[in-house]
């Protein structure tokens, strides 16, 4: 859902959009009336309410504010830097791909990457980063997804509704892969990760953990973490965070080379919060990005 900066409209949550209401004076260079997008980074959940995003008043730091272009919309801004800085935090820190460039796509590197859960906000984003950085593809989606992920320009896509057997073979068929992203972090997709990997061993990344991963056989490995967390947060990763925050994220919502996924607005404001979460956590929304305005 949707992050902000100074005092700032939107006491929980990750990302809030909105315009500055009041700013520190002497601090920084944001000026109230900015428009602007902030991610919750830094903060231990529950430590300090007011930097949360479900409210209509929030607190915000400025390493983890962006000023956005008037031709910028708050749903783009909202959708993409909380998830794509987990893009870059797994793909390239954990995974050790090479950045791409910040505008434009790199040389082929003629190696090939896996990105499970395609149609995911997540997956979606995962794709058109390995892609701009010279990786060939493959990705799983929906029938009923594949034209918006196609958008993202994967190499393969392949039906993960078909049964478990044709996706294993079909992703088979398809390797070997430098490397392999699970974007959707279910027990689901996890067992058929591991399936994947059981005769060669190996790892693969997921965005979660999930129920039976204390099962998963000798010689596979499966690795999540909190990716944004250690991009903003680890000292070591400090010159990719500011690459990110004051390079390539201002890029690529300037010139539309990354976008989100469509935009679920749910009406009401705050009171429609538990409602956003429901359908979250119940698998309801497939392909969208659930926002909320807490100003309604």
């Amino acid at each position: 859902m949707s992050n902000q900066a100074g005092w700032i409209k939107k006491p929980h949550g990750r990302v809030e959009v909105e315009t500055v209401e009041q700013w520190v004076p002497g601090r920084g260079e944001l000026l109230p009336g900015d428009r602007v997008v902030v991610a919750r980074w830094g903060q231990q959940p529950g430590a300090d309410p007011r930097f949360g995003a479900l409210q209509r008043y929030a607190l915000g730091t400025e390493p983890n504010t962006l000023r956005l272009e008037p031709e910028t919309t708050f749903a783009d801004a909202a959708g993409l830097i909380a998830n794509l800085a987990t893009v870059v935090s797994a793909l390239t820190i954990y995974m050790g791909i090479s950045k791409p460039p910040v505008i434009g796509t790199a040389t082929p590197t003629g190696k090939r990457i896996l990105i499970y859960g395609g149609s995911s906000a997540v997956g979606g984003l995962a794709v058109q980063y390995a892609t701009a950085a010279g990786y060939e593809v493959v990705t799983t989606s929906s029938a009923a997804n594949r034209s918006l992920v196609e958008k993202r320009n994967p190499t393969h896509i392949i039906d993960h509704s078909r049964p478990d057997e044709d996706v294993i073979r079909e992703l088979r068929e398809n390797g070997p892969y430098e490397g392999i992203f699970e974007a959707i972090g279910s027990s689901t997709t996890t067992q058929r990760m591991v399936v994947l990997l059981r005769d060669t061993g190996g790892q693969f990344f997921s965005t979660s953990p999930s129920p039976g991963d204390e099962a998963i056989p000798e010689g596979v490995k499966k690795v999540w973490a909190g990716y944004s967390e250690t991009l903003v947060s680890e000292p070591a990763h400090r010159e990719l965070r500011t690459w990110y925050m004051k390079a390539y994220l201002p890029a690529a919502l300037k010139n539309g080379t990354m976008w989100p996924n469509p935009s679920l607005r749910l009406e009401g404001g705050l009171h429609s919060a538990q409602k956003a979460l429901d359908l979250l956590y119940e698998g309801h929304i497939s392909g969208q990005k659930v926002f909320i305005n807490p100003q309604e």
